[in-house]
């Protein structure tokens, strides 16, 4: 209903927060949110008021698209390593994308890179459980293996062949 309303990005923004030591990194991170508004992806860059002598600096991005979409996690990586580097280059200020989809889709990258020892260990756990699962056939051991068995083939032969519950 939000996206409906709002666009597809609007229920996974993206926080911006920018640790700065000074007015050249708060006029950079001021840039940055400017530049940010004309990016290809993104809908809106909306910065927090920054208070004289603050040491952090918050912008809002809005993607255009929804946070589960391939673009949305293609704009983050664009944003951490073309854009906002760009935009700071030359000062203090280190700005970090954060929000519930950058963290959602970093740990989509590490566990898709981990994918394949996670699988390995937990098959290399389960394997000998499942090994003691599978039907073992036995063969008679020299007391005689099967008691039950020899017991019902003893009565059979006792009562003509018949169970014992079963004799005329």
């Amino acid at each position: 209903m939000l996206a409906k309303a709002f666009g597809p990005g609007s229920n996974g923004p993206l926080l911006l927060v920018a640790d700065i030591h000074g007015p050249a990194d708060a006029a950079a991170v001021a840039k940055l949110a400017q530049t940010l508004n004309g990016v290809p992806g993104i809908v809106a860059a909306i910065p927090a008021p920054v208070a004289s002598g603050a040491k952090i600096a918050l912008i809002n991005v809005i993607p255009a698209t929804a946070p589960q979409d391939a673009k949305t996690s293609e704009l983050i990586k664009k944003l951490r390593v073309d854009v906002i580097p760009q935009a700071v280059k030359g000062t203090t200020a280190k700005v970090y994308v954060g929000g519930v989809t950058a963290i959602f889709d970093d740990f989509a990258t590490v566990l898709q890179s981990k994918l394949p020892l996670f699988i390995g260990v937990i098959v290399r756990a389960r394997l000998p459980a499942a090994l003691r699962r599978l039907p073992q056939h036995r063969r008679p051991t020299h007391g005689g293996g099967d008691e039950p068995a020899r017991r019902r083939r003893r009565l059979r032969s006792h009562r003509g062949g018949l169970p014992v519950g079963l004799a005329p």
